[in-house]
């Protein structure tokens, strides 16, 4: 598994680990919104800054139902720059809006994406789309992410996408 893959894994650790110490459910990665943050991590780092709302999707609503979530609870979304993912998490967690996204008791559902900000010298950009009450995961295109591929590599296989998880 390649380095960015690594860190998504770790990323989806650090979430269970709070969440887990305040007796919330662990988060469920599925496909449409790994592909939803891949592909606003994307978007990030060619703007050159995180920003919720403008850009291709306008808001992270509009990004999440682009890739074919349906849910009770969406729109929810962190973004990040940092040197490394746990600088971004650390980071994440000391801000109360981005924290209440992280361990609001209606997310039962995530997608992470950790990604290459090549030039800035601020590392990876983080980004972490939230939802809960999932309806559906059509795997409607918000366009095309080829890329997306290899970090859902090591979803496959896993019965639940959380084994290796909060332990």
């Amino acid at each position: 598994m390649d380095t960015l893959g690594q860190a998504e894994r770790e990323m989806l650790d650090w979430l269970d680990r709070v969440r887990g110490d305040l007796g919330l459910v662990a988060l469920r990665p599925i496909p449409c919104l790994m592909a939803a943050a891949w592909a606003k991590c994307g978007e990030v780092a060619e703007r050159g800054t995180p920003a919720h709302t403008g850009g291709r999707w306008g808001s992270p609503s509009r990004l999440q139902a682009a890739f074919g979530l349906r849910a009770r609870t969406m729109g929810a979304e962190n973004l990040a720059a940092y040197a490394d993912a746990r600088r971004a998490f650390l980071a994440l967690m000391a801000s109360p809006g981005h924290r209440a996204n992280i361990v609001h008791p209606a997310h039962d559902a995530v997608g992470v994406a950790v990604r290459p900000w090549p030039g800035t010298g601020r590392g990876v950009a983080v980004c972490q789309e939230f939802a809960g009450g999932v309806i559906g995961c059509d795997g409607a295109s918000g366009g095309p992410v080829p890329a997306v591929v290899a970090p859902l590599d090591w979803l496959r296989g896993r019965k639940d996408g959380l084994e290796g998880g909060r332990g």
